[in-house]
């Protein structure tokens, strides 16, 4: 199972990495969201986690979901306009930070069907 990781925090994408792996997803992480889009077609993921704190987060979503690929949002920010952008566009969840990591990865298998470990 692979999970993409749009994130530009190298730290929250390493405590996740840890915790996938030790759930048995296979993480891959874009820290540079000028390559994300090209990361997308190159990894065909199975769930795409992406962070719309940053100024591109919503055109993942976009993305992805030309794909058929299930769009978790992750944002620090949490206001109601943003929630509701995040699913016009076509995001599948939505989850405010801090996160606890055991719950997305929870969530990730609730989108795509999976046993979490």
């Amino acid at each position: 199972m692979k999970v993409l990781f749009v994130q530009e925090h190298p730290f929250l994408a390493t405590a996740l990495q840890l915790t996938m792996q030790s759930k048995g997803f296979d993480l891959v992480v874009s820290e540079d969201t000028s390559h994300a889009f090209s990361v997308i077609n190159q990894v065909n993921p199975n769930i795409v986690i992406t962070d719309i704190s940053n100024g591109e987060g919503f055109s993942y979503v976009v993305e992805a979901k030309k794909k058929n690929v299930p769009v978790i949002v992750i944002s620090a920010n949490g206001k109601e306009t943003e929630l509701q952008r995040a699913f016009d566009k076509g995001a599948d969840d939505y989850v405010s930070l801090p996160v606890s990591l055991s719950e997305l990865a929870l969530r990730i298998s609730i989108l795509t069907r999976t046993q979490v470990a």
